[in-house]
């Protein structure tokens, strides 16, 4: 038993390897690496400090960043010395790392940010509808080539998807297309896309028509017409009559002497809608 306590509170000089990970300083940067990279600590302990210290350091990576200094690709394992002094315990001094510094080729990346679409066949139980704009998370995604001017697509499309007859809110994850041009590839495979349903119900509201630059005097017959709209359940209470606004110009008189009506909506939660009648009679002074 007294040989085991003396071991353990006799002092050594020991020696960790710790793998390093490399992580890409810019995103438009790949790692040109076949097999892990290791660096040995140099430590100076007690015994049992240092059987504590390989408990705690066994798992530890330390993360580099290749092209960081002067756009070389050596990394400066001293640039890395913050992260594993952390994680030395008390009692464990630092004495050398071997090597000082280590090789991460890269491959240059061309990126550009690229639009989502979907291409989806949706279909709706009956008095439902979609009730606002399809929303991906995310938006976008990067497409990257090793070919520099390489023309990139407008847009990326969704894999194909047929609903069935929705009466609520649907969330989709669906798997990009990948790009036709091999050369081009993304690193992100799918996107959720959320599709807002609810049930369709119906309004309307008369107006009085606004004439623009009519002479003084025209009478217009009918002075008012009537706006229908549709909107979902929910969005109903929210439409109110000053969203709309009925007009007619002077200028865009039909050839049998009807003035033609044109409705305008600033509700974006109103789906669709129309003025009735689309057109009137006048009278002049």
């Amino acid at each position: 038993m007294l040989w085991f306590l003396t071991a353990v509170n006799a002092s050594y000089r020991h020696s960790f390897e710790i793998q390093v990970v490399a992580s890409p300083h810019l995103e438009d940067m790949e790692i040109d690496q076949k097999s892990p990279e290791y660096v040995k600590i140099h430590v100076f302990g007690r015994g049992l400090d240092l059987i504590r210290q390989y408990q705690r350091i066994k798992k530890f990576k330390l993360h580099a960043y290749p092209g960081l200094y002067n756009d070389s690709t050596l990394v400066r394992v001293f640039d890395l010395e913050r992260q594993w002094q952390q994680q030395l315990l008390p009692g464990i001094q630092f004495q050398s790392v071997t090597p000082d510094t280590l090789h991460f080729p890269y491959r240059k990346l061309y990126g550009r940010q690229i639009a989502i679409t979907a291409d989806l066949d949706l279909r709706f139980a009956r008095e439902y509808g979609q009730t606002g704009d399809l929303r991906y998370l995310p938006d976008s995604v990067r497409v990257y080539s090793f070919t520099p001017d390489i023309k990139f697509p407008e847009k990326l499309w969704l894999e194909s998807y047929k609903t069935g007859l929705l009466k609520k809110n649907l969330r989709l994850k669906l798997a990009i297309r990948p790009p036709a041009d091999t050369r081009l590839f993304i690193r992100k495979k799918q996107v959720v896309v959320e599709i807002p349903v609810n049930r369709i119900t119906e309004g309307e509201f008369n107006l009085p028509i606004q004439l623009r630059n009519a002479p003084a005097g025209i009478r217009l017959v009918p002075a008012w017409a009537e706006v229908r709209f549709e909107t979902g359940l929910h969005h109903y209470k929210n439409v109110k009559a000053e969203d709309f606004e009925i007009t007619s110009h002077w200028s865009q008189r039909t050839s049998s002497g009807h003035l033609t009506l044109k409705v305008s909506c600033k509700n974006p939660d109103v789906l669709r809608y129309y003025v009735y009648p689309a057109s009137i009679d006048y009278i002049l002074p």
